[in-house]
């Protein structure tokens, strides 16, 4: 066949070559598996962020595990209740009860620790409340999750120290021997201890720790009604207060003696007066606070009365407190039955006898009368039970009147029983009810819970009344995400105001803040002012590009832009 002439003489090669041919064909394939696998990667992407994402739209759930009687003591002639405290170890398998009788000096002798077994109600130890240094205790007040205690007598004496179940991990190659059969969640007495095996087949040394210090003061008219504490860096701050509206602060600190090796411990603190006129306790004013809390900073002092009255002290200076501000934590005619420190910062739950529960904390205002510019705000307001019933109440008490409180050691849920006989779980924070189950009913509790208790994993509720205990093994799932955090507005503690907001999950904050609305107005104006100067910039260079770019610059950059452009945005991030 003839070529047909060229304008150089040279004829053109028109058989492709091989090695041209194979390039094509692995770019080909290379393309085609590059496209199919961005497109799989895509949707593992998406998977994964709806595998993540369900969890939080999915419903608490919560189940009884068991419920026994428990030899509780009955009230006494002078229709004292029996002192009933609950506490559980780290993994909610055993839990101890308070049971001591305050009629008389015989009664109080009689008192004691019982330890017993959660799933099975049999009891595995028992201590005399001699032995554990709680002859004669009025009121006991043990952190949550912690050991760490502040137990207030008859004789106007108030101690702080350690109560409750400390554990010790083994392996299993260290078990005693005959305990090999243990079945998972399940307890057995050993010596002086209990080993328990938790699901997951970690076996533990739990002991029962009661070690009280000497009595910090005896200024109080008479018996102590209530007590708190707060762990500071120094040593424990304590609160107590007595029938009369006394009030007693003691603050220990300790430190090492570098010559002699040995710790010494001071003790400073002041009495506040509840029998003069112008006392903060004194019927004069109308006011005799029946609980007393300080703040997990030890910087502040509350005392609510029954009447809803309530007083912010602030207590840097131990020695000179200083009334800041006087505040409702109940509404008018409501009597207060039970106040508790929320998980995290000052914050109070505050219950009355009408079923309501008040979440009460300090924020900066413009309108607060506090040297401080501090002021108390409820901020959420939990309405009383919808379940009805006609489970016996109070003396002037409604049938949803609140009978106990309990905070979760770990997040802001709080556990709220009720005199219907109801048990509910609300987030304090969102003011959403996590999980609400009937708790007197058959094979439950007898009557309304007296003591609430969320184990330290969070995992489980327990609950006593005068003669059963019952524990609910539960779920909460995520009710401090929905789609009021997630796109409204809330009141997060320390804030003026119910706000937009997001925070990074990567430090301590007490309180999560889920907030998208901040995330995507942010992203929008980010991209909006990345557009200002962007597309201003890549006109030009297309202008530039094209008229007066050298052409062997054009010929590298140009494909390699319109590549990039190919690419999805998801490959180059």
């Amino acid at each position: 066949m003839q070529s047909h002439p060229t304008f150089t003489g040279r004829s053109r090669r028109r058989k492709t070559r091989s090695w041209v041919r194979i390039g094509d064909g692995l770019a080909r394939t290379i393309i085609t598996l590059g496209g199919i696998g961005t497109i799989i990667a895509v949707l593992l992407v998406a998977a994964f962020l709806v595998a993540v994402a369900l969890p939080l739209f999915l419903p608490a759930r919560i189940a009884l595990e068991h419920a026994s009687d428990i030899d509780l003591a009955a009230p006494d002639a002078a229709d004292r209740p029996a002192v009933a405290c609950l506490g559980a170890d780290e993994s909610g398998i055993v839990a101890w009860v308070l049971d001591v009788q305050t009629g008389s000096a015989e009664a109080a002798q009689r008192g004691r620790v019982q330890v017993v077994s959660v799933a099975e109600g049999a009891p595995l130890l028992e201590r005399s409340a001699a032995e554990c240094g709680l002859t004669g205790v009025t009121t006991l007040r043990v952190l949550p999750g912690g050991l760490q205690a502040a137990a207030g007598f008859e004789d106007g004496s108030f101690r702080s120290g350690r109560l409750g179940l400390e554990s010790t991990f083994f392996s299993a190659d260290d078990l005693p021997p005959g305990l090999e059969a243990m079945p998972p969640e399940s307890a057995r007495r050993h010596g002086d201890g209990i080993i328990v095996r938790a699901a997951s087949g970690q076996y533990a040394m739990v002991r029962l720790v009661a070690e009280f210090a000497a009595p910090f003061s005896t200024s109080l008219n008479g018996r102590v009604i209530d007590t708190d504490i707060a762990m500071l860096s120094d040593g424990p701050l304590v609160a107590a207060l007595d029938a009369t509206g006394r009030v007693r602060l003691e603050a220990t600190s300790s430190r090492r003696n570098l010559l002699t090796d040995e710790i010494v411990s001071t003790s400073s603190g002041v009495t506040i007066e509840g029998s003069t006129p112008d006392g903060p306790g004194s019927a004069a004013n109308g006011f005799i606070p029946r609980f007393a809390r300080v703040s997990e900073l030890g910087d502040q002092l509350f005392l609510v009365a029954a009447n809803g009255a309530a007083r912010r002290y602030e207590i840097r200076d131990i020695e000179s407190p200083v009334l800041m501000e006087s505040f409702a934590a109940a509404a008018d005619g409501s009597v207060v039955t039970a106040v508790t420190r929320v998980f995290g910062g000052s914050a109070l739950a505050v219950a009355d006898a009408a079923g309501v529960v008040r979440v009460l904390f300090t924020t900066r205002t413009t309108e607060a009368a506090a040297v401080d510019g501090l002021q108390m705000v409820a901020a959420k307001v939990f309405a009383p039970s919808d379940d009805g019933g006609s489970a016996a109440s109070p003396q002037g008490a409604t049938a949803s009147a609140v009978t106990s409180l309990a905070a979760s050691p770990r997040s802001r849920l709080l556990a709220v029983a009720d005199a219907v006989g109801g048990i509910r779980l609300v987030q304090t924070t969102t003011g959403a009810t996590a999980i609400s189950v009937r708790a007197v009913a058959p094979g439950g509790l007898g009557s309304p819970a007296t003591q609430l208790l969320i184990t330290p994993r969070e995992n489980k509720l327990l609950a006593i009344d005068g003669h059963r205990l019952a524990a609910w093994n539960f779920t909460a799932g995520y009710p401090e995400v929905s789609w009021r955090s997630l796109f409204g507005r809330v009141w997060y503690e320390k804030y003026p105001a119910p706000v937009c907001a997001w925070e990074t999950t990567g430090h301590e904050a007490f309180e999560p803040k889920f907030g998208l609305v901040p995330l995507i107005f942010g992203t929008l104006k980010a991209t909006l002012y990345s557009m200002l100067f962007a597309t201003p910039i890549a006109i030009l260079a297309a202008i530039f590009a094209s008229q007066f770019m050298h052409p062997r610059w054009k010929a590298r950059i140009k494909p390699t832009i319109e590549m990039m452009a190919s690419l999805p945005s998801v490959v180059l991030g």
